[in-house]
């Protein structure tokens, strides 16, 4: 389960990968929700991180993402991201 937390709109995301064919959504109760791994970004991140014109490990490394919890889950959904875009 993967958390992403918009710093400029302050929404909060989630992708479920572990549960029947997965799912995503918006996180209606905040304090309630339990991820893997929880990813901090701007917006203007997100999309580029969809989009593949960057990737989390380099995003992570020059500080635009943080990255709490499980690290190999999160070098997972980089390099599952990195299949869609190919």
């Amino acid at each position: 389960m993967y958390q992403f937390t918009m710093k400029t709109s302050k929404e909060k995301y989630f992708l479920d990968l572990k549960n029947g064919s997965g799912s995503a959504g918006k996180i209606t109760d905040p304090d309630n929700f339990e991820s893997d791994v929880q990813f901090a970004m701007k917006d203007k991140v997100f999309i580029q991180m969809y989009k593949a014109e960057i990737n989390s490990t380099s995003a992570f490394m020059t500080g635009k993402i943080r990255i709490k919890g499980d690290m190999k889950k999160a070098l997972a959904l980089e390099k599952m991201m990195k299949k869609m875009n190919e």
